[in-house]
C-alpha cells in the first residue's frame, strides 16, 4: 500500500493528453522506464489523472479528478492505493474519485518529481512546495489531520479542516483523532514540544485534538 500527498503546487500552464499513454505533463513519474506506475499527470479536459500499472504490466489505467485543474491558486492533492480494496484521489481534502483494485503486486518505483521518466519536455510547468510519501495506507483520520496541518502551513482552504487557528498558530501543527473505529490516529508529536498518545478515549464522535505553536507558544484546539 502506498500514499502520496502533493501538499501544495500551482500550475502556470498545462498540456492534457490521454489516460493510457506517456504523453502530457507529469507531476510525478518513474525515475526510469518500468512496468510499475504510480504517476500523477494531467489528462482529459484539464483534469488530474492518477495513472497506475502493476509490476507485471497489467491493470493500466487510473482515475480522473472531477474538478478541473486550477492554474490561479495552489492546490493540495492526495492519491493512494489500498491493496485489494481501491485506488483513491483527493483534491483539497475531498475524495473526488475511486476505482476498485483488482491488480497484482505494485511496488512504487523510485519517483521522478516534476517530469516524465524519459521525456524531458513532459513535465510540470508551475510551482511545487512539498511532496510527502508514505509506504503504508494513510487512513481517513490521518488524512484529515495531515491535510489540516498542510492547510495551516500553506494557507489553503480545504474541506474537512479540523484546525481553527490557521491564521495565528500555523507552525508544527499535529493532532490525534478518529473518524470511526477503523480510522484512528492516537499518537502525535509537534516539533519535539508536545506529544500526545494512547488517549483513554477519543469521545463518542472521535473529535480530533489538534495543537500547534505561534513561535514559542502553544495553542490547543479540540475542534
Amino acid at each position: 500500500m502506498v500514499s502520496l500527498l502533493l501538499p501544495c503546487f500551482r500550475l502556470l500552464r498545462l498540456h492534457c493528453w490521454g489516460t493510457s499513454d506517456g504523453s502530457g505533463d507529469y507531476v510525478i513519474d518513474r525515475t526510469t522506464a518500468s512496468n510499475e506506475l504510480t504517476s500523477l499527470k494531467f489528462a482529459g479536459t484539464n483534469k488530474f489523472f492518477f495513472q497506475k500499472r502493476d509490476n507485471g504490466g497489467g491493470g493500466l489505467g487510473g482515475l480522473l479528478s472531477t474538478t478541473n485543474v486550477n492554474t490561479a491558486s495552489f492546490q493540495l492533492v492526495d492519491y493512494m492505493r489500498n491493496r485489494g480494496v481501491d485506488y483513491r484521489f483527493y483534491l483539497n481534502g475531498t475524495m473526488e474519485n475511486s476505482v476498485a483494485d483488482g491488480d497484482g503486486n505494485l511496488t512504487p518505483p523510485n519517483p521522478r518529481i516534476g517530469r516524465h521518466a524519459t521525456d524531458a519536455a513532459g513535465g510540470l510547468q508551475g510551482y511545487m512546495t512539498e511532496v510527502i510519501f508514505y509506504n503504508y495506507r494513510v487512513n481517513d483520520a490521518q488524512i484529515n489531520i495531515i491535510n489540516s496541518y498542510l492547510a495551516a502551513k500553506y494557507g489553503l482552504t480545504i474541506s474537512n479542516d479540523k484546525y481553527s487557528y490557521d491564521a495565528t498558530h500555523k507552525f508544527a501543527v499535529a493532532g490525534i483523532g478518529q473518524v470511526d473505529a477503523s480510522n484512528t490516529h492516537n499518537d502525535a508529536m509537534s516539533d519535539d514540544i508536545l506529544r500526545v498518545n494512547t488517549p483513554s478515549s477519543l469521545g463518542e464522535r472521535g473529535l480530533p485534538f489538534v495543537w500547534a505553536r505561534q513561535w514559542i507558544y502553544c495553542c490547543l484546539d479540540h475542534h
